[in-house]
C-alpha cells in the first residue's frame, strides 16, 4: 500500500515578516496556497507586506524559506473554483487546471498528493484524498 500522508496547515515561514503556508504535505512534497473564490489565481494579489504576487509567486516565496529537503515538487493553488497545479520539475511550464465542478470525475489527477512511489494508484484510493481535501476546503472561507 502506501504510507500515511499527513498534511499540515498554517506552518510559519519567516520572510521579512511571519507568514503562513496554507497547506504542506511533506511526504509527497506538495505546497498548497488557498485563495478565496473571488480571487483570480493568475493575477497578482496584494500581500500583507504590500507586495503584489500571484498565488504561485506567493507559494514560491514560502518555498524558498523551507529547508531544501522540504521544498515542494508540486505547488497547488486553489480558489474554490479551480486548482492550478504546478510541477516544479518544469518551473517555467504552464500549470494544469482542474475545475472544482469537475473534481468528482477528475479527482484522480490529484494522485500526486498521496503517491509516495506507487505508480499504479487506483482511482478508489485517490477518492479518499478527494474526500479529505473537500473537508480541508470547508475550513476556508469562501
Amino acid at each position: 500500500m502506501f504510507s500515511a500522508i499527513c498534511m499540515t496547515n498554517e506552518d510559519q515561514v519567516h520572510l521579512d515578516h511571519t507568514s503562513f503556508i496554507d497547506g504542506h504535505i511533506e511526504a509527497t512534497h506538495v505546497l498548497i496556497e488557498q485563495k478565496s473564490a473571488d480571487k483570480d489565481l493568475r493575477k497578482p494579489i496584494r500581500q500583507s507586506d504590500g507586495t503584489q504576487l500571484t498565488a504561485f509567486q506567493q507559494a514560491n516565496r514560502y518555498s524558498a524559506d523551507l529547508p531544501y529537503s522540504l521544498r515542494p515538487r508540486w505547488v497547488v493553488t486553489c480558489n474554490f473554483k479551480s486548482f492550478l497545479v504546478y510541477d516544479m520539475e518544469q518551473p517555467n511550464g504552464e500549470p494544469w487546471e482542474i475545475l472544482l465542478e469537475n473534481l468528482e470525475s477528475d479527482y484522480y489527477r490529484l494522485n500526486f498528493l498521496v503517491d509516495t512511489g506507487n505508480i499504479n494508484l487506483k482511482k478508489e484510493m485517490v477518492g479518499h484524498i478527494y474526500e479529505g481535501y473537500s473537508k480541508f476546503l470547508v475550513g476556508f472561507r469562501v
